[in-house]
């Protein structure tokens, strides 16, 4: 019998392996996942600059990456000599981007790995750094930090307004110049007056009066029932518009308002009850403006 020489036999496995499909050829350092329509796993995630030490309990990571998915994961040793495990998040990606906030449960140093998953769940590369941050309340504010919501990561703790961010940085509810920090306004001599329960006003002109920006005037007037009340406030509409609101004996019912765009408001009113009206004195939030008020009450 004639024996077959090795070409022969090595073509003969390459013709088997070829035609035969439930023969898989080996990658021979070849990515024939491609060719099978698989996409390779996703690069390492493009992290943010972080800061690495921070006197927040609350420490944002945010960043972009490839693939469907980004998971991250940490560990820390706190000042005590203690291990602290954090539970792993995972976030799926929009529009390529991620943002995480880790709360760091006590002071000391911690580490946090990244990796992010394809659309197949190809496990991708982890960071070549791990991001490290050492958490102490006693270091150094950083007022420019900001959460995944884009509120400052130190929310009120030790925080005095900011005049010029357009944010609530001290959290009272008034920003910037609203805030009594941050006022170049000063009240005038009838203050405080800023709700409806403020002191009776006698009828009269009152000059030199001061509206600051966020903070209405209110004036208590008492007022028989048939008489006439006559209100009239001068000021310069460019300098800042003015309104007027007149609110019932109970406090909280309108009666009337006077909210023209020109210079100086009026109104009059019967009144129906015998009682303290409520008289406000207001702008937009942002109005500051001087102005006289002049009260009149009339018998009929």
């Amino acid at each position: 019998m004639q024996k077959l020489g090795p070409l022969v036999v090595a073509l003969a496995s390459v013709w088997t392996l070829a035609c035969d499909p439930t023969v898989e050829l080996p990658d021979g350092g070849l990515n024939l996942s491609l060719d099978r329509g698989v996409d390779p796993p996703p690069p390492a995630p493009q992290v943010d600059s972080t800061p690495a030490l921070t006197p927040y309990d609350v420490f944002t990571v945010k960043g972009s990456a490839e693939g469907r998915r980004v998971l991250i994961s940490g560990t820390g040793q706190d000042d005590t000599g203690g291990t602290q495990n954090l539970n792993p998040q995972v976030k799926t990606l929009g529009a390529g981007q991620f943002c995480f906030d880790l709360k760091l449960p006590a002071p000391g140093v911690y580490t946090f790995q990244l990796r992010a998953y394809g659309e197949e769940n190809q496990v991708g590369d982890p960071l070549m750094n791990p991001i490290q941050v050492r958490y102490d309340p006693d270091a150094p504010q950083l007022l420019d930090l900001k959460t995944c919501e884009g509120v400052s990561a130190a929310g009120c703790s030790g925080h005095v307004e900011i005049c010029d961010d357009d944010e609530d940085n001290d959290c009272n509810g008034l920003t910037d110049e609203l805030d009594p920090v941050c006022r170049t306004c000063d009240d005038d001599p009838l203050e405080p007056n800023d709700s409806v329960d403020a002191a009776r006003l006698l009828p009269g002109v009152y000059d030199d009066l001061q509206i600051c920006p966020g903070n209405p005037d209110y004036y208590g007037i008492y007022v028989r029932a048939g008489e006439r009340l006559e209100v009239m406030a001068r000021f310069t509409h460019a300098e800042g518009d003015l309104n007027l609101r007149l609110f019932a004996v109970d406090g909280t019912t309108v009666l009337l308002e006077a909210v023209t765009q020109d210079d100086d408001e009026a109104f009059t009113y019967t009144a129906t009850v015998t009682g303290v009206y409520a008289l406000m004195v207001y702008g937009s939030e942002a109005t500051t403006n001087s102005y006289q008020l002049s009260l009149l009450i009339q018998s009929n």
